[in-house]
C-alpha cells in the first residue's frame, strides 16, 4: 500500500485489532477497502477481524481473496487458515499448513495451527506432536506451553503434561486456566496431596472463584470424602454457575456419595437445561442402572451414545445392561475405539473388556479369552507407567505386618458415633454384593456400599505403629468422627453396611473402632474370584487384578490373613461361603440375619424388589433371582492353568479356598 495516509489507517487499525477492538478495528479496515479493494493485506486483515468477531460467513471471502491476490503471502495463509479451524474446514485447514510448512518449515505460528486443528479434530496426540514443535522453536512461550499441556493431558500423557506447566509456571502466570489444569493433572496423576495443598491455597487466595471450588471439591472426591465434595460443589452453585456442565459433575458426586435423591434432581435440572449434554444423560443412565430401572437406564444410555459414539464407558454400561450381549454395530464400533491411536489408554481398556464380554456371550470363548489378556496387559502397563506394580514381597510383608501390629484382640470400648456398622468384606467379586442387598432390603439398614475410610484409618495407624506390635496403641477419635461425618443421610437407619472388600486386611482395627460391628467374610470359589476379577476392569491402583499368577499369589496372602483374624480373634468373623449361601438361600439367609442381630424379615427374602438403589459393579445381576454363579471358569479351564498353579503353590485349594 503505496498511500501513506492509507497506511496510518491500517496501522491504527491494526493497533484497535491488537487491543481487543475489534469493531473499530472492522471499521478501520473496511475503510481503508473502499480506497483499494483489491489490497491484499486491507482484506485479509478485516477477513481476520471477522473470524475473531465469529461472523464466519462474513469473513471467508475477505480471506479467500487475499491468499488468491498474493499467494506466495505466508501470512494471509495463515490468516485463512485461523478461519478455517474456526469454520470446522480442519482438512483444508490442514492442507493449508501443509502448504505454509513447504515454504518456511521453521514457522512457529503454521506449527501452532496445526496443534489448533488437531485438536478440534480429535487427534491430541498428533496436537501435542505439532505443540511440541513450536515449544522447540519459540522455547519458554506461555501459551504455547499451555496448549502442550492441554494436548497431552486429552491424550492421557498426564507426565506430558506436568513437564508441559512446569516449563509454563517458569515463564508465564499462575493464573486460573494454568490452576485448573493443575489440578486435573495432579488428580490423573494420583498425587492427591498435590491436588489437596493447590485446592486449599487456591480458593483461599481466591475464595469466589468457581474454578477453585471445583477444584476443591475434586480434591475432596480423590481422597473419598465424597460428601465434603458434594458440599464444595454447592459452594459453585452459590457463585452463580448453575449450568448443565457443573450439575452434571455435581450428580455424579451425588452418586458417589449415595445422596441419590439430589444426584436424580441435579441430572433432572441439567436436562431442562441443555437435553442433549452426553454426560448428563450418561449420568442419569448410570444413576437409573442403580434403581433397577433398566428399560430407562438402556434408553439414556443410547441417547448419550447417539451424541458422542466415542463414550466406551457407555457400551460397558450397554453390555451391563444387556447381560453381555452387544450389536454387530456396537461390536464393530469398539473394535473401531481400539484401533484409533488416539484413544485414551483407560478407555481403550474399557472398549477392550467390553468387547470381551460380548465375545463370552456368544460363547467364543478363545476369543474372549485373548481380549481380555489384551485389556490386562494393557492395564498393567498402564498402573506401571503411575509407578503402581504388584510386587510379591511386599505384598506378603504388608500381610505379615498387620498380623504383628494386631496379634489379638485388647480391651475396647464401643465409640460409635451413630448407626451401627455391618462389614462385609472378603476378595473382590466374592459375594460382597449379594449380602448387602439382602440386609439392606430391610428399612432400617442403609446399604453403604464401598467407602475408603477404613482403609485410610489402617494406613494411618500402621504408619504410626513402626515395627512394634501396638496391641494397645492409640486410637483417635477423630477418625470415628470423619468415618460419620462422611456418612449421607441415612433416613432413620440404625445399621449401615460397608462393603469394601480390602477391609479384609483392617479386621483388627475395626475390632478397635467398631467392637460390637459384625463383621461378614464372603468367600467363593477362587478359580471363579480371580477369573471373575481377571475378566472384569478394576483400577489402577488394584495391581494384583491383571495378571494370573499375581491374583493367584494374592489370593493367598488373603487366605493367610483371614486365617491369622479367624485363629486370633475367634469368633470374630462370620464366614459365609458363597456357593452354600446362593445354594440354600431359604435357609442360609435367614440364619445370617439372625445370627449378626439384625433379624430376618419377609423383604429381605425378594430384596430384588426393594426400591433403593443398587450402586456396584454387580448392580444387574443383583437384582436377579439368587442363583450359584459358576462355572464360567471351566470354560477357561486351558487358559486359566497359571492360576491354578498359582494358587495351588501358595497353599490354597483352588476350588474351596481352603489352606492345605
Amino acid at each position: 500500500m503505496a498511500d501513506p495516509q492509507l497506511d496510518d489507517i491500517i496501522n491504527a487499525a491494526a493497533d484497535a485489532h491488537q487491543a481487543g477492538r475489534l469493531e473499530e478495528a472492522l471499521s478501520g479496515y473496511q475503510h481503508a477497502l473502499k480506497s483499494v479493494p483489491d489490497d491484499a493485506e486491507a482484506n485479509s486483515l478485516a477477513g481476520l477481524a471477522l473470524t475473531h468477531l465469529g461472523r464466519l460467513a462474513e469473513a471467508g471471502p475477505y480471506l479467500e481473496k487475499a491468499v488468491a491476490g498474493e499467494p506466495d503471502e505466508i501470512g494471509f495463509r495463515l490468516n485463512l487458515i485461523e478461519w478455517l479451524d474456526a469454520s470446522g474446514e480442519t482438512n483444508r485447514a490442514a492442507d493449508e499448513i501443509g502448504e505454509v510448512l513447504e515454504k518456511d518449515e521453521k514457522n512457529i505460528r503454521a506449527f501452532e495451527k496445526l496443534g489448533d486443528v488437531s485438536m478440534r479434530a480429535g487427534k491430541p496426540g498428533a496436537a501435542a506432536d505439532a505443540y511440541n514443535e513450536a515449544v522447540g522453536l519459540a522455547p519458554g512461550h506461555y501459551g504455547l506451553l499451555m496448549k502442550l499441556a492441554r494436548a497431552h493431558f486429552a491424550y492421557g500423557n498426564y507426565d506430558g503434561a506436568k513437564t508441559a506447566l512446569a516449563g509454563a509456571a517458569q515463564s508465564g502466570p499462575r493464573d486460573e486456566p494454568f490452576l485448573e489444569l493443575q489440578s486435573f493433572v495432579f488428580a490423573a496423576l494420583g498425587e492427591i496431596a498435590a491436588l489437596n495443598s493447590l485446592a486449599n491455597q487456591w480458593v483461599q487466595r481466591s475464595p469466589e472463584s468457581t474454578a477453585a471450588w471445583r477444584a476443591v471439591a475434586q480434591a475432596a472426591y480423590e481422597s473419598g470424602r465424597h460428601r465434603d465434595a458434594r458440599f464444595a460443589y454447592e459452594k459453585v452453585f452459590e457463585l452463580g454457575k448453575r449450568d448443565a456442565e457443573n450439575l452434571t459433575s455435581y450428580g455424579w458426586i451425588c452418586i458417589q456419595a449415595l445422596e441419590y435423591d439430589k444426584a436424580r434432581a441435579a441430572f433432572s435440572e441439567a436436562e431442562e437445561l441443555d437435553p442433549n449434554f452426553s454426560r448428563m444423560l450418561a449420568g442419569k443412565a448410570q444413576l437409573l442402572t442403580f434403581e433397577g430401572k433398566f428399560a430407562e437406564a438402556e434408553a439414556s444410555c443410547r441417547r448419550s451414545l447417539a451424541l458422542h459414539p466415542q463414550q466406551t464407558d457407555m457400551y460397558s454400561l450397554l453390555s451391563r445392561l444387556s447381560g453381555g450381549t452387544l450389536s454387530d454395530d456396537e461390536q464393530n464400533m469398539l473394535v473401531r475405539l481400539i484401533q484409533e491411536p488416539q484413544l485414551q489408554t483407560s478407555d481403550r481398556i474399557t472398549a477392550l473388556f467390553t468387547l470381551g464380554r460380548a465375545q463370552e456371550t456368544k460363547e467364543s470363548y478363545d476369543d474372549a479369552f485373548n481380549v481380555y489378556l489384551d485389556a490386562n496387559e494393557i492395564s498393567r502397563g498402564y498402573s506401571a507407567a503411575a509407578g503402581i506394580v504388584y510386587d510379591r514381597s511386599v505384598a506378603q510383608t504388608r500381610m505379615e505386618r498387620i498380623a504383628k501390629v494386631f496379634p489379638a484382640p485388647v480391651a475396647r470400648s464401643a465409640l460409635q458415633r451413630g448407626a451401627q456398622p455391618i462389614f462385609i468384606l472378603g476378595m473382590p467379586r466374592s459375594g460382597t454384593t449379594l449380602i448387602e442387598s439382602v440386609l439392606s432390603a430391610r428399612n432400617d439398614v442403609f446399604a453403604g456400599g464401598e467407602r475408603p475410610d477404613v482403609q485410610q484409618f489402617l494406613s494411618w495407624y500402621l504408619d504410626q505403629s513402626g515395627d512394634a506390635a501396638p496391641t494397645t496403641g492409640a486410637i483417635n477419635p477423630e477418625w470415628l468422627d470423619r468415618y460419620y461425618e462422611q456418612l449421607p443421610d441415612l433416613g432413620g437407619a440404625t445399621w449401615v453396611t460397608e462393603k469394601s472388600p480390602l477391609n479384609f486386611e483392617a479386621v483388627g482395627l475395626i475390632d478397635r473402632l467398631f467392637p460390637d460391628a459384625p463383621v461378614i467374610h464372603t468367600r467363593r470359589s477362587p478359580m471363579e474370584t480371580c477369573f471373575s476379577i481377571f475378566s472384569n476392569e478394576f483400577s489402577k491402583f488394584w495391581s494384583f487384578a491383571t495378571d494370573l499368577e499375581a491374583l493367584g499369589h494374592f489370593y493367598g496372602q488373603y487366605a493367610r490373613l483371614m486365617k491369622h483374624w479367624d485363629d486370633a480373634y475367634p469368633g470374630r468373623v462370620i464366614t459365609v461361603q458363597y456357593e452354600e449361601f446362593a445354594g440354600n438361600f431359604d435357609k442360609a439367609a435367614p440364619a445370617l440375619a439372625e445370627q449378626i442381630g439384625v433379624g430376618w424379615t419377609a423383604e429381605m427374602g425378594e430384596f430384588q424388589k426393594a426400591a433403593r438403589p443398587i450402586a456396584t459393579l454387580s448392580a444387574v445381576q443383583a437384582r436377579e433371582p439368587v442363583s450359584v454363579r459358576r462355572g464360567k471358569a471351566e470354560k477357561y479351564a486351558a487358559r486359566l492353568a497359571p492360576l491354578r498353579r498359582a494358587l495351588e503353590e501358595v497353599g490354597v485349594d483352588p476350588d474351596t479356598g481352603d489352606l492345605r
